[in-house]
Order: C-alpha cells, then sequence, then structure tokens
C-alpha cells in the first residue's frame, strides 16, 4: 500500500517539474559525485574524446552541475596538454 501512495506522489512531482524532468534533467538538490565525474574522466581516457559522445557518458553529462562541468573541461585540457 505505502509503495502505491509513494508512486502517485513521485508522478505527481514529475508532472510539476515538466518538461525538465522529460527531458531527463532532474532538479538538482545535490552537487554532481565524484564518482559520475571519474565514470567520465575513464571513458575519455580509456576511448579519447569520442567517449563523451556516447550515449551513457551524454546522460552522465547531463546530470552534471557547472562545478563538474569546469572540473571535467580542465581535466581534458590537462589530458591532451599531456598527450602532446
Amino acid at each position: 500500500m505505502k509503495d502505491r501512495f509513494h508512486n502517485a506522489h513521485v508522478g505527481r512531482q514529475l508532472r510539476r517539474q515538466g518538461s525538465e524532468a522529460v527531458d531527463g534533467e532532474w532538479p538538482r538538490r545535490f552537487a554532481t559525485s565524484q564518482v559520475m565525474i571519474e565514470a567520465i574522466m575513464y571513458g575519455v581516457r580509456e576511448r579519447g574524446l569520442a567517449a563523451l559522445k556516447e550515449p551513457d557518458n551524454i546522460k552522465r553529462l547531463r546530470r552534471c552541475d557547472e562545478a563538474a562541468h569546469k572540473q571535467i573541461n580542465e581535466r581534458i585540457e590537462k589530458l591532451l596538454a599531456g598527450a602532446t
């Protein structure tokens, strides 16, 4: 019974959030986890910049906050600088 009420509550929240939730971009209440940043960076180290176009990494990047994007960009710049 509790699950049914919880699911109805979550459904109402999603409708209130409108297209933001539909597009897969959830409201950010917490900073992006370092684990998510490391997952993106692992892909870039292993497969190069093409990893940023992979569906899983696209989803991860959409969920990142501004600080995470900044950190990822800085780390990729360092990787590229070290590769030349």
